[in-house]
């Protein structure tokens, strides 16, 4: 996963969003590619609960009235807030209870192996423990984990009552449950990997009749928009609960989705992949192409241990490294950087300043030559979502026989010249459309 920062974020006004929404509402978070970031910053003060103190109801103690309300909200719970302290705590302690009681059975796979770290051991040093920062965040804002200080080692702890509750699971049938649960936010994290953005309403139909194919045995049936129907969806929904909490809860703490709401006319809740820039405006690109069906997809598609741009990549970085001598690590930043510009419709005139300076040419006819390349056998061959997961090369009828993608790219320097000329009138263009 790329470790990705926030930045302020501004549509062109030429853009479809800006053109159908006020431009100041359609501003939203930028993702850039970054190294180096700090540690992550936790939720919570650290506390020193004294010793044999490890109850919910002392842990609680030990927070301000505000965090303890902070979770109450974090938990959605119907619990008053406006009551004191003392009050609060016993009520507070009961939810936090109930609700981790239904964490286990909502849970997918790497929360799961998480938890079973503390099963038997209270408590764990935070130091070393190879664990996603926004899992650790999301168990802290709803009162499973606590951070403590011991002997000047900073500790996550999990209070006693659900550390009872851990070890009477019964670990084979968990196992089932989580296994099932897995394979529902696979196949949401893949569907918003190819469309980038859905609305919460046709993101559930979706999920469950490919949850639907998946349990009845035909994984490589494909499902498209247009062939969904409610008659389909709301058998499925009867058939498989919890399915829409279950991907909830796996929005909240996976790094690669986002949930989020803008000021269209119903006011819905979107799902988007975590590397959209703008998911307003990438959602009006989609509208707008009415005429344009969802790239049709498969459970087997979107459980592959591979994504689908692997083999434009590869084709690019052994360009990168074989033709232009880079690095590999360089390539790879280069590749990942690209990338999200062109999965999101960026206008190469805006990046492809900073994408040429990773490179060094030694000539004109070299610059022309990785345009060339690049075009077809990278940018034209990722899914694009402002097309709706399409390929352009796809949509164009275009094929690329893996033959001449491997000789392109292998031959030498000159060879090379005699193959890849300047783009012409009829070539597909070098941003990707």
């Amino acid at each position: 996963m790329p470790k990705m920062v926030y930045h302020e974020y501004m549509p062109s006004s030429d853009s479809m969003a800006a053109q159908i929404v006020d431009i100041k509402s359609a501003v939203k978070q930028k993702y850039i590619r970054v190294t180096g970031l700090d540690s992550p910053k936790y939720p919570y003060k650290v506390l020193q609960p004294e010793n044999n103190c490890g109850d919910l109801k002392s842990l609680l103690g030990l927070y301000t009235n505000d965090a303890l309300k902070d979770i109450v909200d974090a938990l959605k719970a119907d619990t008053p807030k406006n009551v004191r302290k003392e009050l609060l705590i016993p009520l507070l302690s009961n939810e936090i209870i109930k609700n981790f009681e239904m964490l286990l059975k909502i849970m997918d796979d790497s929360l799961y192996h998480l938890l079973l770290k503390f099963k038997n051991i209270q408590k764990l040093p935070l130091n070393g423990l190879n664990i996603k920062s926004s899992f650790v965040s999301y168990l802290l804002q709803r009162g499973y984990l606590f951070r403590c200080l011991s002997q000047d080692e900073e500790f996550l702890l999990i209070p006693d009552e659900l550390l009872h509750i851990l070890d009477r699971l019964d670990e084979a049938e968990a196992g089932k449950i989580v296994g099932r649960n897995t394979v529902i936010c696979k196949i949401g994290r893949g569907i918003l990997y190819y469309y980038g953005v859905v609305d919460e309403y046709k993101f559930s139909m979706c999920l469950h009749i490919m949850f639907d194919s998946f349990v009845k045995g035909r994984p490589d049936i494909k499902i498209a928009f247009s062939k969904l129907n409610y008659s389909d969806y709301y058998r499925a929904k009867d058939l498989y609960q919890n399915v829409d909490i279950i991907f909830e809860n796996y929005s909240r703490y996976a790094l690669e989705v986002n949930d989020f709401y803008f000021n269209d006319n119903y006011h819905r809740r979107y799902f988007a992949y975590y590397s959209v820039f703008d998911p307003c405006n990438i959602y009006y690109e989609q509208q707008g192409r009415e005429d344009l069906d969802f790239y049709p997809l498969s459970c087997n598609e979107l459980m592959a241990g591979h994504l689908p741009d692997t083999k434009a990549k590869n084709a690019m970085r052994d360009y990168l490294t074989g033709h232009l001598t880079l690095d590999s690590i360089k390539a790879n930043l280069l590749i990942e950087e690209w990338t999200c510009y062109v999965k999101n419709g960026e206008n190469p005139n805006t990046y492809m300043n900073r994408i040429l300076g990773y490179m060094d040419f030694k000539s004109p006819d070299q610059i022309n030559e990785m345009f060339s390349f690049s075009s077809m056998y990278f940018m034209n061959e990722l899914n694009q979502w402002k097309i709706k997961g399409h390929t352009p090369n796809e949509l164009n009828g275009i094929r690329i026989e893996e033959q001449r993608r491997e000789a392109a790219y292998k031959e030498s320097d000159a060879e090379c010249k005699g193959i890849w000329d300047k783009t012409g009138r009829n070539d597909p263009c070098p941003c990707g459309s």
